[in-house]
């Protein structure tokens, strides 16, 4: 019994299907013996032909392992009754419906994205060589998956509307067909809403189906989604021009905000702003004893800490958002649950189930599971080494090679500085001298001023004439660690461990490392290190940078912002950064 889309099969397909999942049952038979399949179709010959579907290629391989031999059926009169009956018997729970010849509407959809819009190509088929072409530009800024899911949903609508009832969909974009065939799971929110409109408008049709293509048999669709730049695509048909103002899910949005269910927050604001308390007693108490602890500010609803700063109350939705932002946005880092839920607390957000939502998002996150370090307990305890002062003593090493990148980068030296954890990195195609010196020169002292000790390895790199001299002229002290044992230098392998694990869970391709190390270099800075208890960033200018969490979910003190009490603001910081700076190595 064919289940979901395999019952949307071609013919062909599904006999194909059958004869793998015989193999599959009866392996040992079909691994020890030669199998003779009778039929009278040309199951041979479609699944050796280069140009079959993807499906159909993928099974030819799978038996292509055993030795089976397609034989046509020898013709037995008392066997040809079954086999009409067979063929050409309907199911018995489905109604009959006549069908009307040459019904079939066939839907080519495509979609592409830029830097601030995006565009949706529409190709649709009908009977009688109706032949519809749409470019849709897509006026928001939207990712291509989400492009190819709205020109997906416009192609639909406008399949409805032209009268289709048996419709057959191409896509070039394989996550799109296995999302709605449900062969891939819809992990993010946006995807799962758009796959939800789909199914919607997929049931309208009699029958409809989606099926991932080759893009060379999808061309005049992705010509149309780019329009301008693909003209020649497009010819022998006049051109339908559509401009979409708004996402498909910004209607639905607006709507959810609406009717969003009651949020943690409610029982509390109503006690605090007009008195009122539940019925139950019990439950009055909990919220009279819970209210102690918040606050009311403009509207908003905040939470006192025991060190004196506000923390901003979120509901679910905002709650995921900011968490998402903090994990694996551009300042993050791909934290453990307890780091994510100390940062989010540092960047003042609060709701009730922080820690436990954390530990929820590290565990369904596939980069934290798929590239988590193993930790070691070391064998002795760590012993930090003594700092006079910021800026003062730093650490330098090499990390590398790395699959090569744009201007043949394959290398990136770190340098880490002992007192706030600040790192500095930049990629290299080489790791002579000439570069060590550019690097200490453009990223330590132009910005941060002359060192007074540098501790490295004893690389030619670090102890060639060249930087030896160069040091000894601006009376650079170098210190080198013992040979082979570069736990000596533990601050320096820990910082280059962490920059490594950062930048595998936020590759998508080898050759992007450079791109991503801005990012990486961002979200180290911005989090608190365990030593400190404080941020590299903080510990450096004496205040905490802005993210894009308090953008995207707006905090105190980026709504409260006043250009006249700034400047003094930052004086104050400014003065007591020595303050903050003892008690982190208190």
């Amino acid at each position: 019994m064919f289940q979901g889309a395999e019952s949307r099969y071609s013919e062909m397909e599904k006999l194909a299907l059958t004869l793998v999942v015989t193999a599959r049952k009866l392996r040992p038979y079909f691994q020890s013996h030669k199998v003779v399949v009778l039929t009278n179709h040309p199951l041979k010959h479609v699944m050796s032909r280069l140009e079959a579907s993807g499906r159909l290629i993928k099974w030819a391989v799978e038996l292509g392992q055993y030795d089976v031999d397609y034989q046509p059926k020898t013709t037995q009169k008392a066997q040809t009754l079954a086999d009409f009956v067979t063929e050409l018997s309907s199911d018995p729970k489905s109604p009959v419906v006549a069908k009307e010849q040459g019904s079939k509407w066939m839907l080519h959809v495509d979609g592409s994205s830029n830097a601030n819009n995006g565009g949706a190509g529409i190709l649709i088929q009908g009977p009688k060589g109706v032949e519809i072409e749409v470019a849709a530009r897509l006026s928001f800024p939207v990712p291509n998956n989400e492009a190819e899911y709205e020109a997906l949903i416009l192609g639909l609508e406008l399949a409805h509307e032209a009268g289709g009832k048996d419709l057959e969909v191409f896509t070039d974009s394989q996550l799109i067909a296995l999302q709605i065939e449900g062969t891939y799971e819809t992990r993010e929110r946006t995807m799962t809403s758009y796959k939800e409109i789909v199914q919607q408008l997929m049931s309208k049709f009699d029958k409809c189906s989606v099926l991932q293509v080759p893009r060379a048999e999808n061309d005049k669709a992705d010509a149309l989604s780019k329009f301008g730049a693909a003209m020649d695509g497009i010819r022998d048909c006049k051109i339908i021009a559509l401009v979409r103002e708004r996402s498909t899910l910004a209607s639905r949005m607006e709507v959810q905000a609406v009717s969003e269910v009651g949020s943690w927050k409610d029982e509390i604001i109503n006690y605090l702003e007009n008195d009122i308390l539940p019925a139950d007693p019990v439950a009055a108490k909990r919220v009279k004893f819970r209210a102690t602890r918040f606050t009311m500010l403009s509207g908003q609803l905040y939470k006192r800490t025991l060190d004196g700063p506000l923390l901003k109350c979120l509901d679910e939705e905002r709650a995921l958002y900011v968490m998402r932002e903090i994990h694996e946005g551009s300042c993050g880092n791909y934290s453990g649950a307890r780091s994510l839920a100390q940062k989010i607390i540092q960047q003042g957000y609060f709701w009730p189930t922080l820690v436990k939502d954390s530990k929820e998002l590290v565990k369904k996150c596939e980069s934290c599971q798929k590239d988590a370090s193993l930790i070691h307990q070391p064998a002795t305890s760590m012993e930090p080494i003594k700092v006079a002062c910021p800026f003062d003593q730093w650490g330098i090493d090499i990390v590398g090679p790395f699959p090569p990148a744009q201007a043949q980068k394959k290398f990136i030296i770190v340098a880490v500085e002992y007192f706030s954890k600040w790192v500095e990195a930049e990629a290299v195609a080489k790791i002579f001298e000439r570069e060590v010196i550019n690097f200490i020169w453009k990223n330590i002292i132009c910005r941060l001023g002359i060192p007074r000790i540098l501790i490295s390895n004893n690389g030619t790199q670090f102890q060639g004439r060249k930087v030896t001299e160069w040091c000894k002229e601006l009376k650079i002290e170098q210190h080198f660690t013992v040979v082979a044992n570069p736990q000596a230098n533990g601050q320096m392998e820990v910082t280059n461990r962490t920059i490594l694990q950062h930048l595998k869970t936020r590759l998508e391709n080898k050759g992007s490392w450079v791109d991503v190390l801005p990012g990486v270099l961002w979200a180290y800075r911005t989090t608190p290190r365990t030593a400190t208890g404080e941020t590299p960033f903080c510990l450096v200018y004496g205040t905490e940078t802005i993210i894009l969490a308090e953008i995207g979910e707006e905090y105190q003190r980026v709504a409260s912002y006043d250009p006249g009490s700034n400047q003094g603001e930052w004086s104050f910081d400014f003065t007591v950064i020595e303050e903050k700076r003892d008690a982190a190595y208190a």
